[in-house]
């Protein structure tokens, strides 16, 4: 054995200390041990004993997809014809043959909940289980916004200036006419076919700052087809960098209504959430929240003025005035109130915390603990 015969040497068949048998290849690099190559025969043939035609079949394809790095596999399998034990052999040969550390076998797909709380159906129906299409369209949007906003921090780019700039309070005819002289878009420019009128649309929204993406597909995937049963559009609400996408499988027609819902949510800075929360607000009689009046409109023009001179970053006033915390200052601003929050004062730029604004425009807040105990609160344990 020469191990000075070149800077990297690889001897067959070289005996272990005693009890551990011999390596396949011990690996030398400049007389030093670096490491160990077992040699394996090309695939372990399967053992059919005990198995069904329809099982081994499953196994093999199985099988033949690993190989060929094709991790993602669906197996169909017809009722009875042993799906838990095809399950139980595969895992048995991944960790026997393919050096599985661990396998998670669950009976059942986990249920995964839709990531945004808003997106447009047919019928405006709420989608109970996504599909894989629905959460990877939506992971790779999230993903491209968070690309963009980065880069608009770093160039530092302003705000988009009309999201949030609308609120439920404004009447409909009026937010109507300021969405269409935001957006600039005139009837006459709609053009001949509603391709046309589609692509005026978007091009009218991109100029604003708004990233509108139409595709029909997962991806390029394009044995992945998006359903527009499922969902037809969603927004992404962001001071930096809205987001809007648009179900390209979708009718024109379908396309242009869809682009104009999803840019109202950018322009009310929100989405219409449609959760428990949602639905317990939905429940309380109408005294139970306070209704925004004329003597709130000075307190919030006040807390603007504050917000907008107080040397906070551009996209941490953006955030802020879109905010339920702004509404929540100026209410209690306007009416004497005292504000009940869990955040503490902080001095950094990059965020507007509540009890700045408080002390800022000169109203009193207080910690939750702070209030039951001025209410005298006692909690008692019921038997």
């Amino acid at each position: 054995m020469n191990l000075g015969a070149g800077s990297g040497v690889a001897v067959c068949e070289f005996p272990m200390v005693e009890g551990h048998g011999g390596a396949d290849y011990l690996l030398f690099v400049d007389r030093k041990a670096v490491g160990v190559i077992e040699a394996k025969k090309k695939g372990t043939p399967l053992t059919s004993a005990g198995l069904w035609p329809a099982q081994e079949t499953t196994i093999h394809h199985l099988e033949e997809s690993l190989v060929h790095f094709r991790p993602r596999a669906l197996i169909q399998m017809a009722t009875g014809s042993g799906k838990t034990f095809t399950a139980a052999n595969v895992c048995y040969r991944l960790i026997k043959h393919a050096d599985a550390g661990r396998v998670l076998f669950l009976p059942e797909p986990p249920e995964e909940q839709v990531p945004i709380p808003d997106y447009r159906t047919m019928g405006d129906g709420g989608v109970h289980r996504p599909s894989p299409d629905l959460l990877d369209t939506i992971f790779a949007c999230q993903q491209r916004q968070e690309w963009y906003r980065d880069f608009a921090e770093v160039t530092r780019e302003d705000p988009v200036a009309f999201v949030g700039s609308l609120t439920t309070l404004v009447p409909v005819v009026e937010a109507a006419e300021q969405i269409r002289a935001t957006l600039g878009f005139d009837p006459s420019e709609r053009g001949d076919t509603r391709s046309d009128a589609l692509r005026t649309l978007v091009d009218h929204a991109e100029e604003l700052g708004v990233l509108v993406m139409v595709s029909g597909v997962v991806g390029s995937n394009t044995h992945r087809k998006l359903d527009p049963h499922e969902f037809r559009g969603f927004a992404l609400v962001d001071p930096l960098a809205p987001l809007v996408f648009i179900n390209g499988a979708d009718t024109k027609a379908a396309q242009i209504f869809t682009v104009t819902h999803e840019l109202v949510h950018l322009f009310l800075g929100e989405t219409a959430l449609d959760d428990d929360l949602a639905t317990w607000a939905s429940e309380r009689p109408d005294a139970f929240f306070l209704e925004a009046d004329t003597a709130v409109v000075p307190s919030l023009q006040a807390t603007s003025t504050w917000a907008n001179g107080a040397g906070y970053e551009p996209a941490a006033v953006a955030t802020f005035l879109q905010d339920a915390g702004y509404y929540l200052v100026a209410h209690a601003h306007a009416h004497h109130h005292v504000v009940v929050t869990h955040e503490v004062v902080a001095h950094s730029t990059k965020k507007i915390k509540i009890p700045n604004a408080c002390l800022c425009v000169g109203v009193r807040y207080v910690t939750p603990f702070e209030m039951l105990r001025a209410e005298r609160a006692r909690f008692v344990i019921a038997s």
